[in-house]
């Protein structure tokens, strides 16, 4: 390779005009090629079923989840107006964690 070839292949390296431009889906000779993605997606048509059983649980699941988020909403609301005040007073927060 002579001197001025191994130059141009370096001053065009970060070109994107050099850039090969492929379908990372189609192989060497052009063809198409399943991928997993293509797969999974067929898969998940939503003709699924769920016993009921396993539904019910996860309702359930799902109710005491709601109520727990509830009662942490509730309990940030009772304590919001104290940390408001402790976030002007940061001496008064050291104080409290120095002991």
């Amino acid at each position: 390779m002579s001197e001025e070839k191994k130059t141009e292949s370096v001053d065009n390296a970060g070109s994107s005009d050099t850039l090969i431009k492929t379908d990372p889906a189609k192989s060497a000779a052009g063809e198409s090629v399943d991928t997993d993605a293509q797969t999974n997606e067929d898969k998940g048509s939503g003709d699924e079923t769920v016993a009921k059983s396993q539904y019910e649980e996860l309702e359930s699941k799902l109710g005491e989840q709601g109520n727990e988020l509830g009662k942490y909403r509730d309990f940030f609301k009772q304590v919001e107006p104290l940390l408001g005040e402790l976030d002007k007073q940061p001496e008064l927060v050291q104080a409290i964690v120095d002991g």
